[in-house]
Protein backbone atom coordinates (compact mmCIF):
# COMPACT_ATOMS: atom_id res chain seq x y z
CA UNK A 1 0.00 0.00 0.00
CA UNK A 2 1.54 3.51 -1.06
CA UNK A 3 0.23 6.53 0.33
CA UNK A 4 1.43 10.30 -0.75
CA UNK A 5 0.96 11.78 2.68
CA UNK A 6 3.45 14.18 3.90
CA UNK A 7 5.53 12.80 6.14
CA UNK A 8 8.78 14.43 8.30
CA UNK A 9 10.88 11.91 9.82
CA UNK A 10 13.83 13.04 11.94
CA UNK A 11 16.39 10.54 13.50
CA UNK A 12 16.49 10.10 17.69
CA UNK A 13 19.82 9.02 17.52
CA UNK A 14 21.74 12.08 16.72
CA UNK A 15 20.71 15.41 18.02
CA UNK A 16 22.95 17.79 16.30
CA UNK A 17 21.44 20.68 14.64
CA UNK A 18 23.83 20.25 11.42
CA UNK A 19 21.93 16.80 10.36
CA UNK A 20 18.62 17.30 8.17
CA UNK A 21 15.73 15.51 8.72
CA UNK A 22 14.65 12.88 6.12
CA UNK A 23 11.75 13.54 4.05
CA UNK A 24 9.45 11.41 2.65
CA UNK A 25 6.49 12.66 0.46
CA UNK A 26 5.84 11.15 -2.75
CA UNK A 27 4.34 7.74 -3.22
CA UNK A 28 5.52 5.84 -0.28
CA UNK A 29 5.20 2.38 0.21
CA UNK A 30 4.63 1.26 4.41
CA UNK A 31 6.88 -1.31 4.40
CA UNK A 32 9.48 0.55 2.82
CA UNK A 33 9.78 3.11 5.33
CA UNK A 34 12.22 1.20 7.42
CA UNK A 35 14.35 1.32 4.70
CA UNK A 36 14.38 4.42 4.56
CA UNK A 37 14.93 4.99 7.54
CA UNK A 38 17.67 3.10 7.90
CA UNK A 39 18.59 0.88 11.12
CA UNK A 40 17.99 3.91 13.12
CA UNK A 41 15.86 4.84 15.51
CA UNK A 42 13.28 7.66 14.22
CA UNK A 43 10.32 9.92 15.32
CA UNK A 44 7.74 10.27 12.47
CA UNK A 45 5.09 12.28 11.96
CA UNK A 46 2.59 12.51 8.70
CA UNK A 47 -0.18 14.93 7.85
CA UNK A 48 -2.91 13.25 6.43
CA UNK A 49 -5.44 14.02 3.60
CA UNK A 50 -8.56 15.38 5.11
CA UNK A 51 -10.18 13.62 2.56
CA UNK A 52 -8.82 10.06 4.19
CA UNK A 53 -11.81 8.25 4.83
CA UNK A 54 -11.60 6.67 8.49
CA UNK A 55 -10.94 3.28 7.87
CA UNK A 56 -7.78 4.23 5.52
CA UNK A 57 -6.66 6.14 7.95
CA UNK A 58 -6.85 3.69 11.10
CA UNK A 59 -4.99 1.59 8.70
CA UNK A 60 -2.15 3.67 7.04
CA UNK A 61 -1.73 4.91 10.90
CA UNK A 62 -1.61 1.05 12.36
CA UNK A 63 0.64 0.09 9.51
CA UNK A 64 3.28 2.83 10.38
CA UNK A 65 3.28 1.97 14.01
CA UNK A 66 3.93 -1.81 12.91
CA UNK A 67 7.08 -0.96 10.88
CA UNK A 68 10.52 -1.58 12.80
CA UNK A 69 12.49 1.21 13.80
CA UNK A 70 10.07 3.92 13.39
CA UNK A 71 8.42 5.59 16.33
CA UNK A 72 4.95 7.83 15.40
CA UNK A 73 5.00 10.72 17.34
CA UNK A 74 2.41 12.36 15.45
CA UNK A 75 -0.23 12.61 13.04
CA UNK A 76 -1.87 15.74 12.10
CA UNK A 77 -4.35 16.43 9.30
CA UNK A 78 -2.95 18.24 6.41
CA UNK A 79 -3.55 22.06 6.61
CA UNK A 80 -2.95 21.84 10.61
CA UNK A 81 0.35 21.47 9.29
CA UNK A 82 0.25 23.57 6.98
CA UNK A 83 -1.29 26.17 9.42
CA UNK A 84 2.38 25.48 11.45
CA UNK A 85 3.93 26.42 8.79
CA UNK A 86 3.00 29.57 8.74
CA UNK A 87 4.96 32.89 10.29
CA UNK A 88 4.33 34.07 13.51
CA UNK A 89 1.69 36.96 12.94
CA UNK A 90 -0.61 39.28 14.93
CA UNK A 91 -1.49 38.31 18.80
CA UNK A 92 -4.70 38.63 20.29
CA UNK A 93 -4.14 41.63 22.19
CA UNK A 94 -4.07 43.22 18.65
CA UNK A 95 -7.02 41.97 17.79
CA UNK A 96 -9.40 45.07 17.96
CA UNK A 97 -12.59 44.75 19.48
CA UNK A 98 -15.69 42.86 17.48
CA UNK A 99 -12.53 43.19 15.06
CA UNK A 100 -11.17 39.83 12.66
CA UNK A 101 -10.55 37.17 15.05
CA UNK A 102 -10.15 34.06 12.39
CA UNK A 103 -7.73 32.89 9.64
CA UNK A 104 -8.17 30.34 6.99
CA UNK A 105 -6.14 28.08 5.62
CA UNK A 106 -6.65 26.69 1.91
CA UNK A 107 -5.02 23.44 0.20
CA UNK A 108 -6.02 23.17 -3.13
CA UNK A 109 -7.04 18.89 -4.12
CA UNK A 110 -6.89 16.86 -7.13
CA UNK A 111 -10.82 17.78 -8.89
CA UNK A 112 -11.38 21.17 -7.95
CA UNK A 113 -12.14 19.98 -3.91
CA UNK A 114 -10.51 22.54 -1.20
CA UNK A 115 -9.47 21.83 2.36
CA UNK A 116 -10.12 24.38 4.80
CA UNK A 117 -8.83 25.13 8.17
CA UNK A 118 -10.18 27.94 10.47
CA UNK A 119 -7.97 29.04 13.40
CA UNK A 120 -9.39 32.09 16.24
CA UNK A 121 -6.40 33.94 17.49
CA UNK A 122 -8.33 35.02 20.20
CA UNK A 123 -9.05 31.66 21.69
CA UNK A 124 -5.98 30.27 20.25
CA UNK A 125 -8.35 27.14 18.78
CA UNK A 126 -8.83 25.57 15.59
CA UNK A 127 -12.40 26.19 14.86
CA UNK A 128 -12.97 23.80 12.04
CA UNK A 129 -11.97 21.71 9.04
CA UNK A 130 -13.28 19.81 6.10
CA UNK A 131 -12.87 19.16 2.26
CA UNK A 132 -15.00 21.39 0.52
CA UNK A 133 -16.32 21.16 -3.62
CA UNK A 134 -18.61 23.88 -4.00
CA UNK A 135 -19.57 27.22 -2.37
CA UNK A 136 -22.36 26.05 -0.43
CA UNK A 137 -20.25 23.75 1.46
CA UNK A 138 -17.53 26.04 1.61
CA UNK A 139 -20.13 28.45 3.23
CA UNK A 140 -21.33 26.24 5.98
CA UNK A 141 -18.10 25.54 6.96
CA UNK A 142 -17.05 28.82 7.74
CA UNK A 143 -20.47 29.57 9.65
CA UNK A 144 -19.60 26.67 11.82
CA UNK A 145 -16.05 27.55 12.27
CA UNK A 146 -17.91 31.39 12.85
CA UNK A 147 -20.21 30.22 15.55
CA UNK A 148 -17.55 27.62 17.33
CA UNK A 149 -15.41 30.30 18.77
CA UNK A 150 -18.85 32.63 20.16
CA UNK A 151 -19.36 32.97 23.26
CA UNK A 152 -22.84 34.17 22.96
CA UNK A 153 -25.23 34.42 20.12
CA UNK A 154 -28.28 36.60 19.52
CA UNK A 155 -28.63 37.30 16.17
CA UNK A 156 -30.34 36.15 13.60
CA UNK A 157 -29.03 33.05 11.43
CA UNK A 158 -30.48 33.58 8.05
CA UNK A 159 -30.12 36.24 5.26
CA UNK A 160 -27.54 38.31 4.13
CA UNK A 161 -26.66 40.43 7.13
CA UNK A 162 -25.53 37.35 8.86
CA UNK A 163 -23.47 36.10 5.90
CA UNK A 164 -21.87 39.94 6.03
CA UNK A 165 -21.29 39.28 9.95
CA UNK A 166 -19.12 36.10 9.01
CA UNK A 167 -17.09 37.78 6.43
CA UNK A 168 -16.44 40.11 8.83
CA UNK A 169 -15.00 37.91 11.14
CA UNK A 170 -12.40 36.71 9.08
CA UNK A 171 -9.25 38.79 8.70
CA UNK A 172 -7.64 36.67 5.66
CA UNK A 173 -6.65 33.20 3.85
CA UNK A 174 -3.66 31.97 3.34
CA UNK A 175 -4.04 29.69 -0.16
CA UNK A 176 -1.90 26.83 -1.40
CA UNK A 177 -1.73 25.45 -4.69
CA UNK A 178 -5.19 26.69 -5.88
CA UNK A 179 -6.21 25.21 -9.24
CA UNK A 180 -8.82 27.11 -11.90
CA UNK A 181 -12.31 25.34 -9.97
CA UNK A 182 -10.39 25.38 -6.39
CA UNK A 183 -9.22 29.36 -6.99
CA UNK A 184 -12.60 30.47 -7.76
CA UNK A 185 -14.45 28.51 -4.97
CA UNK A 186 -12.53 30.07 -2.16
CA UNK A 187 -12.49 33.80 -3.86
CA UNK A 188 -16.33 33.07 -4.23
CA UNK A 189 -16.79 31.53 -0.55
CA UNK A 190 -14.58 33.89 1.50
CA UNK A 191 -16.05 36.81 -0.53
CA UNK A 192 -14.70 40.12 0.95
CA UNK A 193 -11.75 38.28 3.24
CA UNK A 194 -7.96 38.59 1.32
CA UNK A 195 -6.56 35.61 0.22
CA UNK A 196 -2.73 35.56 -0.28
CA UNK A 197 -1.71 32.76 -2.72
CA UNK A 198 1.64 31.25 -1.76
CA UNK A 199 3.96 29.63 -4.09
CA UNK A 200 4.53 26.53 -1.77
CA UNK A 201 2.98 23.43 -3.02
CA UNK A 202 0.46 21.91 -0.39
CA UNK A 203 2.70 18.93 0.27
CA UNK A 204 5.62 21.10 0.50
CA UNK A 205 3.63 23.48 3.10
CA UNK A 206 2.85 20.72 5.10
CA UNK A 207 6.28 19.26 5.55
CA UNK A 208 7.56 22.17 6.73
CA UNK A 209 5.18 22.60 9.01
CA UNK A 210 5.20 19.04 10.55
CA UNK A 211 8.81 20.27 11.71
CA UNK A 212 7.40 22.89 13.17
CA UNK A 213 4.23 21.57 15.26
CA UNK A 214 5.74 23.05 18.43
CA UNK A 215 4.70 26.36 17.44
CA UNK A 216 1.42 25.01 17.74
CA UNK A 217 1.94 24.11 22.02
CA UNK A 218 -0.30 26.98 22.80
CA UNK A 219 -3.45 25.81 20.33
CA UNK A 220 -6.38 23.67 20.83
CA UNK A 221 -8.78 21.82 18.48
CA UNK A 222 -12.62 21.76 18.94
CA UNK A 223 -12.53 18.35 17.42
CA UNK A 224 -11.02 15.12 18.45
CA UNK A 225 -7.45 14.86 18.07
CA UNK A 226 -7.42 11.59 19.95
CA UNK A 227 -9.60 8.38 20.34
CA UNK A 228 -12.88 8.78 22.48
CA UNK A 229 -14.27 6.02 24.79
CA UNK A 230 -17.03 5.47 26.55
CA UNK A 231 -17.20 2.32 28.45
CA UNK A 232 -15.29 -0.47 27.40
CA UNK A 233 -15.64 -1.35 24.07
CA UNK A 234 -16.64 1.14 22.18
CA UNK A 235 -14.42 4.08 20.32
CA UNK A 236 -14.52 6.36 18.13
CA UNK A 237 -11.03 7.41 16.75
CA UNK A 238 -9.25 10.43 15.45
CA UNK A 239 -10.34 13.58 13.17
CA UNK A 240 -12.53 16.16 12.46
CA UNK A 241 -16.46 15.77 12.62
CA UNK A 242 -17.94 15.33 9.50
CA UNK A 243 -20.37 18.40 9.49
CA UNK A 244 -21.74 20.25 12.50
CA UNK A 245 -21.16 17.05 14.74
CA UNK A 246 -22.32 12.87 15.21
CA UNK A 247 -24.20 11.19 17.57
CA UNK A 248 -23.49 7.47 18.28
CA UNK A 249 -25.54 4.75 19.88
CA UNK A 250 -23.60 3.11 22.78
CA UNK A 251 -24.38 -0.34 24.78
CA UNK A 252 -22.71 0.13 28.47
CA UNK A 253 -21.88 -3.36 30.53
CA UNK A 254 -19.74 -2.67 33.12
CA UNK A 255 -17.90 0.06 32.40
CA UNK A 256 -19.52 3.55 33.18
CA UNK A 257 -16.57 5.69 31.90
CA UNK A 258 -15.62 8.40 29.26
CA UNK A 259 -12.19 8.59 28.93
CA UNK A 260 -9.52 9.25 26.46
CA UNK A 261 -6.25 8.01 24.74
CA UNK A 262 -4.17 8.92 21.80
CA UNK A 263 -3.50 7.58 18.36
CA UNK A 264 -1.46 4.67 20.05
CA UNK A 265 -4.23 3.91 22.53
CA UNK A 266 -1.93 5.33 25.85
CA UNK A 267 -4.15 7.06 27.79
CA UNK A 268 -4.43 10.66 27.57
CA UNK A 269 -5.63 12.76 31.24
CA UNK A 270 -8.05 15.41 30.95
CA UNK A 271 -7.44 18.44 33.05
CA UNK A 272 -9.59 20.71 34.64
CA UNK A 273 -8.06 23.78 35.80
CA UNK A 274 -5.43 22.57 38.50
CA UNK A 275 -6.67 19.04 38.71
CA UNK A 276 -5.97 16.17 36.56
CA UNK A 277 -7.58 13.20 35.70
CA UNK A 278 -8.00 10.21 33.95
CA UNK A 279 -11.70 11.14 32.34
CA UNK A 280 -15.39 10.89 33.91
CA UNK A 281 -17.32 8.63 35.21
CA UNK A 282 -21.08 8.32 33.37
CA UNK A 283 -24.05 9.04 35.93
CA UNK A 284 -26.34 5.72 36.45
CA UNK A 285 -29.16 8.14 35.26
CA UNK A 286 -28.32 8.25 31.75
CA UNK A 287 -28.86 4.04 31.92
CA UNK A 288 -27.24 1.19 30.25
CA UNK A 289 -27.37 2.75 26.55
CA UNK A 290 -26.68 5.90 26.45
CA UNK A 291 -26.57 8.47 23.11
CA UNK A 292 -23.58 10.12 22.71
CA UNK A 293 -23.18 13.05 20.89
CA UNK A 294 -19.93 14.80 19.54
CA UNK A 295 -20.63 18.37 18.43
CA UNK A 296 -17.83 20.63 16.47
CA UNK A 297 -18.18 23.59 19.06
CA UNK A 298 -15.91 21.41 21.62
CA UNK A 299 -19.16 19.77 23.41
CA UNK A 300 -19.34 16.03 24.09
CA UNK A 301 -22.80 15.35 25.49
CA UNK A 302 -23.85 12.12 26.74
CA UNK A 303 -27.73 11.44 26.81
CA UNK A 304 -29.76 9.47 28.85
CA UNK A 305 -33.88 8.80 28.99
CA UNK A 306 -35.87 11.88 27.98
CA UNK A 307 -36.09 14.46 30.56
CA UNK A 308 -32.63 13.48 32.47
CA UNK A 309 -30.12 15.68 32.15
CA UNK A 310 -27.30 14.37 30.30
CA UNK A 311 -23.72 14.56 30.85
CA UNK A 312 -22.28 17.64 29.18
CA UNK A 313 -18.35 18.47 28.47
CA UNK A 314 -16.67 20.85 27.00
CA UNK A 315 -12.68 19.88 25.46
CA UNK A 316 -10.32 21.57 24.38
CA UNK A 317 -7.66 18.85 22.10
CA UNK A 318 -4.19 19.48 22.32
CA UNK A 319 -2.48 19.04 18.88
CA UNK A 320 -0.17 15.76 18.35
CA UNK A 321 3.52 16.40 17.95
CA UNK A 322 3.00 19.97 19.66
CA UNK A 323 4.50 19.23 22.87
CA UNK A 324 1.16 20.32 24.64
CA UNK A 325 0.04 16.93 26.73
CA UNK A 326 -3.09 17.19 28.53
CA UNK A 327 -6.69 17.40 27.27
CA UNK A 328 -8.79 20.34 29.18
CA UNK A 329 -11.96 19.53 30.21
CA UNK A 330 -15.22 21.72 31.86
CA UNK A 331 -18.64 20.97 32.82
CA UNK A 332 -21.05 22.54 30.59
CA UNK A 333 -24.49 23.74 32.57
CA UNK A 334 -25.23 23.60 35.97
CA UNK A 335 -23.99 19.61 36.57
CA UNK A 336 -20.21 18.90 37.37
CA UNK A 337 -18.58 16.25 36.20
CA UNK A 338 -17.18 13.42 38.70
CA UNK A 339 -13.14 12.68 37.95
CA UNK A 340 -11.37 9.58 37.35
CA UNK A 341 -9.01 9.56 40.03
CA UNK A 342 -8.48 13.32 40.54
CA UNK A 343 -4.92 14.80 41.64
CA UNK A 344 -3.82 18.44 42.18
CA UNK A 345 -1.07 19.11 39.99
CA UNK A 346 1.60 22.30 40.54
CA UNK A 347 0.87 25.35 38.45
CA UNK A 348 3.86 24.84 36.28
CA UNK A 349 6.02 27.86 35.46
CA UNK A 350 5.17 29.32 31.88
CA UNK A 351 6.07 32.10 30.25
CA UNK A 352 3.43 35.03 29.56
CA UNK A 353 4.06 34.46 26.26
CA UNK A 354 0.65 34.86 23.96
CA UNK A 355 -0.49 32.37 21.18
CA UNK A 356 0.27 34.16 17.94
CA UNK A 357 -1.07 33.41 14.19
CA UNK A 358 1.40 29.91 12.97
CA UNK A 359 2.39 29.56 16.78
CA UNK A 360 5.31 30.62 18.56
CA UNK A 361 8.25 31.15 16.50
CA UNK A 362 11.36 28.73 17.81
Amino acid sequence: MSFTVGVWVQSTLDSSNDRPPMVIHRNVGLGDLAGLAGSEAADLRCALPLDMSPRIRRRVLAEIERTDGITLTAAVEAPVAAFAALPPGPTARSVPPGGPQLHAVALGQPGGSVSILVADRISAQLTGAGVVQDRVAARQLLRRAFLACLVTGGFDEDGEAFEELVEDHYASVTAYQLDGAGSDLVDHAFGRVPVERRPLRSVDACLLGLSRLSRLAFWTTTWPTGRVHLGSGWTRHAGPLDGAGETHLVRLRTDRVLRFSDSTGQPVPVRAGSVRAWGCHVPERLGGQPRLQILDDGRILVHGPAGVPPLAARLQWPIPGSGSPDLAISAVGRLGLELIDPSVVRPEQVEDVEPQLGGQPQ
